[in-house]
């Protein structure tokens, strides 16, 4: 082919790829009302703490709403707008009173609105009443226009519900839940509803909540909102014709330069080679270009490695699972979810990395990026392991794998996202400490997915680093076990690996520092650890803090408790009485058995499930006195002298993964 033939090729592959739409979408999330500058607020409301809040007392009525324009259907391109909200609620009465939280004609209630955009006064954020074309979901008893339902929810019950409409089939369908009661990722209530937006609505709404307490009895509460469409507003002309033609006039500078250099070196072997990449290289930066330019200049500016990290193609088959498991991600495409890695969007650190809150535009899917230091020498090894291991188990109390990426010197893991964050946050962090019967929840899902891993897959998985940090919990605060970095395949009849001591001090059962062996047994003591944590909030180590009148380590404390008889006075004292007293006991005993010195005394998780349960497995008498450790005989010197150096973290009290 003749320089000016790839030269005509390239230039219209340019006018090609410039005339592709810019994918865009409207998406944003509110958890704190008082701080949004972008929602409007009238009436009688607090939002000082966070949530949008109708304070009980007396009758009062309010209006808060996203004060941008969201269309909902073009008449230029003939499009309509799919749309999903969802939103998480309380309602409460005075005296914490019996009934139904939502479903008395007293209690008011609020709803969910599409307006007109110009049926608000933006000056003083009130509603023009007048104006007849809207679209509500209300929320007293249910209604959906003519469609009810009697479900109702107990008093402060956390609630949510889901809104979301199909443009194609033109159907509206409303989910609720009570988040306390439900199972996890269902909705215990189904409304739908033919609803074509052209008819009921203009071009551009505004969406919001009204709420009123009706009689002024009820407190009521929206803690969280999230809304997504995906029609984007119109651009203005001007600017549209900038970021237009821009983005055009660079791509085929850079493909030209890309094509010239090329003919210039033909036939230059490995110069050639090289100059080929480049080509290729110079027509994936005038594409992202083109098509993000804003992304692109904040990703040069921030200097984005393009480094190689000896990363095959052979590397992707072998994580790929098929086609319904995780997936490959461009670097690109999680650039731009997470506002290229934005400190505020950082959900955490870990020990190798930061985690970001992301939205993926696409799929309108809220995500968290693990982003792994590939500069840590176990930074590749631990990315290895995740996407291997976690890819191919299914459990309901683990964390979900959504896809890796390894591209620009950067490993990258995508997870589902868990709006309640880590165990962590809740026992040691400065949320609202959890009630007694989500603890024991919690526990007894961390051993369904320890029971899971040891003993129901094909393959015995040693996860190596179980504490609080690492064990997310969802919406309904089910746990999820996450982080397999450090998570190793075994078989089940040998149910141990060889390797140097890893894991974080606290959690790391005595043996491991001697036999430098990770088992189900030392799975079991992490375990224990992690349940005397939630029923005596207290941290399994205390760095540190000399303020603080109990032994240092927490299962020495708790088991001098035992031994005098005073157990219970061990339970964590911001939830005063308000405890099962039976339950409390069994899961500081069970919590004492995983944790024993001696490896050999301590329960399966299958045990420790009937346990929970207070079925088939029975606790042993425990002695008084904490046992000395007991260690089994060393290991070969193969096996003694791991080549892999320790790793050991501490816990790090974070809000995120």
């Amino acid at each position: 082919m003749s320089f000016f033939s790839l030269l005509t090729c390239l230039a219209f592959l340019s006018f090609f790829l410039a005339g592709i739409p810019f994918a865009s979408c409207i998406n944003f999330t509110v958890y704190d009302f008082g701080s949004e500058s972008a929602i409007k607020i009238s009436g009688n409301i607090n939002v000082s703490g966070g949530p949008l809040q109708l304070t009980g007392g007396q009758p009062n009525a309010a209006t808060a709403y996203y004060a941008h324009a969201i269309p909902m259907w073009s008449a230029a391109t003939n499009e309509n707008a799919s749309f999903s909200t969802y939103f998480e609620f309380s309602v409460s009465f005075p005296g914490g009173g019996g009934g139904s939280a939502v479903n008395s004609s007293t209690t008011g209630g609020f709803s969910f609105f599409l307006a007109p955009y110009d049926s608000f006064d933006h000056r003083t954020s009130r509603v023009n009443s007048t104006s007849s074309d809207r679209l509500a979901v209300e929320f007293n008893s249910y209604r959906v226009n003519s469609t009810s339902n009697g479900a109702a929810a107990a008093n402060n019950d956390t609630l949510a519900a889901r809104i979301s409409y199909n443009a194609t089939s033109k159907s509206l369908l409303v989910q609720f839940e009570d988040l306390i009661k439900a199972s996890p990722n269902s909705m215990s209530l189904n409304l739908n509803r033919s609803v074509d937006v052209r008819e009921v609505l203009p071009e551009k709404v505004l969406v919001g909540f009204f709420v009123t307490n009706g009689s002024g009895a009820a407190l009521q509460r929206i803690t969280r909102w999230n809304f997504t469409s995906d029609l984007e507003p119109k651009r203005n002309k001007s600017t549209l014709e900038l970021w237009t033609v821009a983005p055009v006039v660079a791509l085929i500078l850079a493909l030209i330069l890309a094509a010239l250099t090329y003919y210039i070196c033909r036939g230059r072997g490995s110069l050639r080679t090289k100059i080929l990449y480049f080509a290729i290289l110079s027509l994936e930066k005038g594409v992202t270009f083109a098509r993000r330019p804003l992304l692109l200049r904040r990703l040069m500016t921030n200097k984005v490695e393009n480094a190689s990290l000896n990363l095959t193609e052979s590397m992707d088959d072998e994580f790929s699972t098929g086609t319904t498991g995780p997936r490959r991600f461009s670097y690109l495409e999680l650039a731009l979810a997470t506002n290229n890695f934005s400190e505020k969007r950082k959900l955490g650190e870990g020990g190798f990395g930061g985690v970001y809150k992301g939205f993926l535009c696409r799929s309108g899917r809220e995500v968290a990026v693990k982003k792994i230091s590939s500069q840590s020498k176990q930074g590749r090894k631990e990315y290895e392991s995740e996407v291997k291991i976690i890819s191919r188990l299914r459990h309901r109390n683990l964390v979900q794998l959504l896809g890796w990426c390894h591209e620009r010197g950067e490993f990258l893991l995508v997870y589902e996202f868990l709006p309640n964050g880590s165990l962590d946050a809740h026992l040691f962090g400065r949320k609202t400490p959890l009630p007694w019967s989500i603890r024991y929840k919690v526990a007894a899902g961390l051993a369904k997915a320890l029971l899971y891993l040891h003993e129901e897959w094909e393959q015995c998985v040693v996860h190596r680093d179980i504490k609080p940090s690492n064990v997310i919990l969802d919406s309904g605060f089910n746990a999820k076990l996450g982080d397999f970095g450090l998570a190793r395949l075994v078989d089940h009849q040998v149910g141990q690996h060889a390797t140097g001591v890893a894991g974080t001090l606290g959690y790391l059962a005595p043996e491991c520092f001697h036999t430098g062996k990770a088992s189900k047994e030392s799975d079991a003591y992490s375990f224990g650890m992690v349940a005397l944590e939630i029923a005596t909030g207290r941290p399994a180590v205390e760095h540190g803090n000399v303020a603080v009148a109990v032994p240092v380590r927490l299962v020495e404390w708790v088991w001098e408790m035992y031994g005098k008889r005073r157990l219970m006075e061990a339970a964590d004292q911001r939830m005063g009485s308000d405890f099962k007293a039976e339950e409390m006991e069994r899961l500081m005993l069970v919590g004492l058995w995983c944790a024993h010195p001696d490896q050999r005394q301590r329960p399966s998780m299958r045990e420790v499930i009937q346990a929970l349960r207070f079925e088939g497995a029975v606790i042993p008498n425990l002695p008084k006195k904490m046992p000395v450790p007991v260690f089994p005989s060393l290991l070969p010197p193969t096996l003694s002298s791991p080549s892999t150096p320790p790793t050991i973290t501490f816990g790090s009290f974070t809000t995120g993964r």
